[in-house]
């Protein structure tokens, strides 16, 4: 009997115990891809078609195990509160491409390089994430070039 955590694989031993596969062996995308009906098998890649995916090597999102994983998003704009509007839109795309919305999240990590700058979104945020808020963080960080004022990154049902 197999069971999937995580990247490793758990075998029953005959004793009763488990012992622990995978840390060796093939990737797990591979070792799911061979078993049909496996969670590892199906992943769905989104390209936004960002100037950071190809220079990075990353993709918008990531549809695998249940859940939509959209990595740190930043915006256009002059400001914070046009920078956080362009994220949203962006996110939002991500997700209706995988099916979900923002209801769907469950995760959400904002990275200001000041914190000061946050409360002005908050009235945005509370408005598209509505009735249903999800868990949140906000870290004071540095981004990926200073003209960035916030990246927002979240984790939703699939």
């Amino acid at each position: 009997m197999l069971f999937d955590i995580g990247h490793f694989l758990f075998h029953n031993r005959e004793n009763g115990g488990f012992s622990l596969s995978g840390l060796n062996g093939p990737h797990p995308q591979n070792i799911g891809a061979k078993r049909k009906g496996s969670l590892l098998a199906r992943i769905t890649r989104i390209s936004s078609g960002g100037e950071f995916e190809k220079k990075v090597g990353y993709c918008r999102a990531v549809v695998a195990g249940g859940f939509i994983h959209v990595a740190g998003t930043v915006g256009q704009g002059d400001d914070v509160v046009s920078q956080c509007s362009s994220a949203l839109e962006i996110i939002g795309k991500a997700l209706a491409e995988a099916g979900a919305g923002f209801a769907d999240v469950v995760r959400v990590n904002y990275y200001l390089p000041d914190a000061a700058e946050f409360e002005p979104c908050w009235a945005m945020l509370a408005e598209a994430f509505g009735e249903n808020p999800p868990a949140a963080t906000m870290i004071e960080c540095g981004l990926i070039d200073p003209k960035y004022r916030i990246e927002i990154e979240v984790t939703a049902l699939a």
